[in-house]
């Protein structure tokens, strides 16, 4: 048995599951200070001691999380005995690098990966286009009904996050298996040069690529953002409140 496939499951399933009981701890938390702050307008909606008594309930599945996380940690620890971990891209890499002509059944499943690799963030961003534009409105976001701005932000968020990480889910998977396809099809085209004595190339070992596309993700993600931020007035909030504390610092205030 796999014991480190078994404990990155475990994980994953208690990562889930503590994820969902942190949000209904949350809501529960929520609606029980909207109550009280109903019948008594000066009672905050969120108290110490009612987070506290939320977290309480959960702490032994905090605790078990963080076991199993030592455990994994532990487990995955670099052995020099140990072979090199598997990795599917880098797999169909190292033996298609060494094939002199692709063949057709190579080329079809490199076509389909890019397909899927483009859909997959095409839908993505399909899911998240609503959020931005709802986010781009500042008049979503009133200073006077904080409670009412966060449920309709969760609302917009928990959705359309939760489809877009979904389609990029079954965009990888799917392009896993077609990577998967594609280096048996370029081994069985591999044991044919060879077979024939054809030419073969050497194999290259660099994951340039790799790394300047997650780069160039992560900064349209943060460049995105900060636009975001400036046309719905986040900016101009961000700089009234430095003003006043700073007056108030001084004494000006």
């Amino acid at each position: 048995m796999n014991w480190k496939k078994v404990c990155r499951v475990v994980l994953a399933v208690l990562c889930v599951l503590l994820t969902a009981l942190l949000a209904a701890a949350a809501v529960r938390t929520c609606r029980e200070g909207l109550a009280r702050k109903a019948e008594n307008p000066l009672e905050p909606v969120f108290t110490p001691e009612g987070v506290a008594g939320t977290l309480a309930a959960l702490e032994p599945l905090f605790w078990v999380t963080a076991a199993v996380l030592a455990v994994g940690l532990w487990m995955t620890r670099k052995d020099p005995e140990d072979p090199p971990g598997r990795d599917t891209e880098m797999a169909r890499d190292r033996i298609a690098a060494r094939v002199a002509r692709p063949s057709d059944a190579m080329r079809r499943e490199r076509k389909a990966q890019r397909w899927l690799h483009w859909g997959g963030w095409g839908a993505f961003a399909a899911c998240i286009a609503p959020l931005a534009v709802w986010l781009a409105q500042g008049e979503h976001f009133p200073p006077e009904d904080l409670e009412g701005m966060f449920r309709a932000l969760m609302g917009w968020l928990l959705p359309c996050a939760g489809a877009g990480i979904a389609c990029l889910a079954v965009s990888f998977a799917l392009r896993d298996r077609s990577m998967a396809k594609e280096t048996q099809a370029a081994r069985e085209q591999l044991r044919a040069e060879q077979a024939g004595d054809g030419p073969t190339v050497p194999v290259p070992d660099s994951r340039t690529g790799r790394i300047t596309a997650v780069r160039a993700v992560l900064a349209a993600a943060a460049i995105a953002l900060i636009l975001l931020g400036v046309f719905n007035g986040s900016t101009l909030d961000v700089l009234y409140k430095a003003i006043n504390i700073c007056t108030e610092c001084v004494g000006l205030g």
